[in-house]
């Protein structure tokens, strides 16, 4: 049995410009930087992930 994430946002396995298959290495560093350059066509791959801002609710924490 898996865990479910559903925060988690899918990586795309192609290109979604050329539809190229992306290798895993490619796969992997899209899911770190969230945005690659295709190989294929050199157009740019990003992820819309929303970033978590803690930094800014522990400062609203601090204030009160």
């Amino acid at each position: 049995m898996q865990p479910e994430n559903k925060d988690r946002t899918e990586i795309p396995d192609r290109c979604p410009h050329c539809h190229q298959k992306l290798s895993s290495w490619q796969q992997v560093l899209l899911g770190v930087d969230r945005a690659i350059i295709c190989k294929n066509c050199r157009k740019r791959i990003t992820l819309d992930i929303p970033l978590e801002d803690d930094g800014d609710n522990k400062k609203k924490e601090n204030k009160n």
